[in-house]
């Protein structure tokens, strides 16, 4: 968000720190509270990817709406099977510098584009596509440097799960229609951060 307005950016920002240092969250240094997992879309390396993670309700009335934590538990991720942790682990390897490694689970992510979607073991599982390993997969590829050659087709599933309101829709069927599902923060905040151009940017 810091590319929009700094302001706003930094106004969250302090914002979490205030709330994870008010609750007595575990942080990094910077007071950014840790799941071993999204810390890597901020530009953190982790030491390994978090295979489950536990909520907690901190307050039930904040603001007029319900608080909630998310921590991990500790266990590392078996991810081989999952478009977005492989994402994630591509991203840390490459911000340790281990390229090759980085390089291998990218190639994984990718081979699992099945002309619409990411076809890992959750789309297996529930029959629909998740909206955020979109962006994830874009973001991979621009930190990465790499192109691929369904990147127009990426981009034109990302903006079609974009609703009137701004957010984007959580998941999508194969048929281009949409299970029961909502937008959410964590999916409208990927693909910001993501910088997913329009269809018109990118085609022009």
């Amino acid at each position: 968000m810091q590319n929009w307005n700094r302001t706003i950016a930094d106004n969250i920002t302090e914002t979490i720190k205030r709330i994870a240092k008010e609750y007595n969250l575990t942080t990094n240094s910077a007071g950014i509270p840790l799941d071993t997992k999204a810390e890597v879309l901020l530009g953190y390396t982790i030491d390994f990817l978090s295979e489950f993670a536990s909520n907690s309700v901190l307050n039930s009335s904040y603001y007029g709406s319900t608080l909630l934590s998310e921590k991990a538990t500790g266990i590392p991720a078996i991810f081989t099977g999952y478009a977005d942790l492989l994402c994630l682990a591509s991203l840390n390897e490459w911000r340790k510098q281990n390229y090759s490694g980085a390089d291998a689970y990218y190639e994984q992510v990718k081979a699992m584009w099945d002309g619409k979607g990411f076809n890992d073991s959750a789309f297996k599982a529930t029959g629909y596509y998740a909206t955020y390993k979109l962006g994830l997969f874009y973001l991979l590829g621009r930190t990465l440097n790499k192109d691929f050659d369904f990147k127009k087709e990426l981009i034109e599933r990302v903006w079609l799960c974009q609703v009137s309101s701004g957010g984007f829709k959580t998941d999508y069927l194969s048929s281009g229609g949409f299970p029961d599902c909502q937008t959410n923060t964590e999916t409208t905040s990927i693909i910001l951060l993501a910088d997913v151009p329009s269809l018109f940017e990118y085609t022009n």
